[in-house]
């Protein structure tokens, strides 16, 4: 059979390393396999390893939507939990800073978490991965 007729074409691999060029070839491979669509999901799960698999591992469902979603918040460019969460954890006031401007930029970071399309369990999570924040440099 040619590529692209339709027959069952092994989906990507993903190790949570460049998820946008990962979701683009999922995409593709969605349009051109004839896998069952109530299955695409679960053979997404079985070729990942690493951060990725353990994202989607304990997720309720494994149909495509929920996995594309999860990963979506934690791996996506503009959403990224971890880009977020490492932001976040490296933010420390500036010399110059007022204590005034600290705090507004420290509020805008911590709002950001439950506007990026998270799930309460996963700012559950966030919140108490962040507690002990703010620290003020003297």
């Amino acid at each position: 059979m040619v590529a692209g007729s339709g027959e069952k074409i092994k989906p990507p691999k993903f190790d949570g390393t460049n998820f946008s060029r990962w979701k683009k070839l999922v995409n593709i491979w969605s349009n051109a396999t004839s896998t069952d669509a109530s299955k695409k999901g679960a053979i997404l799960v079985m070729n990942m390893t690493g951060k990725a698999l353990d994202t989607v591992l304990n997720l309720p469902k494994h149909d495509m939507q929920t996995i594309l979603a999860e990963l979506e918040n934690v791996f996506g460019d503009t959403n990224s939990l971890v880009r977020l969460y490492e932001e976040f954890d490296a933010y420390e006031r500036k010399d110059d800073e007022s204590l005034r401007q600290y705090i507004h930029t420290f509020e805008n970071k911590m709002q950001r978490a439950p506007r990026s399309g998270t799930t309460d369990s996963r700012n559950n999570q966030i919140s108490q991965a962040l507690e002990g924040k703010p620290q003020i440099r003297k």
